[in-house]
């Protein structure tokens, strides 16, 4: 079972696109007409 092993590696992964998508979430967000 590698599971440490896998949320060792994709864990960072995730904590690098989340702000990318919540930038790109809030910047679609000003962009669209209100």
């Amino acid at each position: 079972m590698n599971y440490s092993l896998f949320v060792r590696i994709y864990m960072p992964s995730i904590n690098i696109k989340v702000p990318n998508l919540t930038l790109a979430v809030s910047g679609s967000d000003a962009i669209s007409p209100q």
